[in-house]
């Protein structure tokens, strides 16, 4: 099998893109980009480079990689946006700022569409602190960036961080999609973050597999959304235009 560095030595790697749709009207609104590797999957892909200490290596080589593919497709002149998955450590990373200078040069025109999407990570969850000192995430908006919390209200991301970093996307996880129609619980708390989200913050539920869990979070009026229901991961090549 190959070595965690030699994958991103040789960018052994590639992106699948899983649509964001308005579900109003199921109009393509944005891709996230996902990392793909036929040595291990993308969980253990970056375990591997957590441990050789290489993961701000992958995790910036896997956004340089989306950017590229991102900007040389038809989902530009569409004014979609890329959601680009991100850790906090590499955010925090000395060798950040110079990586941002790089995607500034190369995708200057683009700047508008891209969007950090900063992960939920159980081995990071001190540097949230970190991040707000330094003010990492507003110094990205101000450039230009937008950015979402991944997996809101699970694990370390909470609703403290939507206070502490004010971010231009909400993504709450299949946890809180799953048997939505079931859950009074989950309603409430959907419900709540939609009139949250009305003046300028775009909340976007993942994971929805079931037109039972679709009509429910419309009704609730839920605008953007993501899920196997509404399309599957694939290459860019094969989204369709907009």
């Amino acid at each position: 099998m190959a070595t965690i560095e030699n994958i991103i030595k040789t960018d052994s790697f590639f992106h699948s893109y899983q649509p964001v749709k308005c579900l109003k009207n199921n109009r393509l609104i944005g891709v996230e980009s996902l990392i793909r590797c036929e040595a291990y999957d993308p969980m253990r892909l970056f375990q591997q480079a957590r441990k050789a200490n290489l993961l701000f290596e992958l995790d910036t080589k896997s956004i340089m990689k989306s950017i590229e593919t991102f900007q040389s497709s038809h989902l530009v002149a569409a004014g979609c946006k890329l959601f680009v998955n991100i850790f906090p450590s590499t955010l925090l990373h000395e060798g950040f700022d110079e990586f941002v200078n790089q995607v500034k040069e190369t995708a200057a025109g683009i700047i508008g569409q891209i969007v950090f999407e900063i992960n939920e990570s159980a081995e990071e969850h001190a540097l949230w602190d970190e991040l707000k000192a330094k003010g990492v995430i507003p110094n990205l908006q101000k450039e230009g960036f937008f950015i979402a919390l991944d997996d809101f209200g699970e694990g370390s991301i909470s609703f403290r961080h939507l206070f502490d970093y004010d971010p231009n996307y909400i993504k709450l996880s299949r946890t809180v999609t799953a048997h939505i129609e079931e859950f009074e619980k989950k309603r409430k708390l959907v419900d709540l973050l939609v009139k949250y989200c009305e003046d300028h913050t775009k909340l976007i539920l993942e994971g929805i597999e079931k037109e039972s869990e679709l009509a429910v979070v419309k009704q609730l009026g839920v605008e953007l959304g993501q899920g196997y229901l509404l399309d599957k991961p694939k290459s860019i090549a094969e989204i369709e235009r907009p």
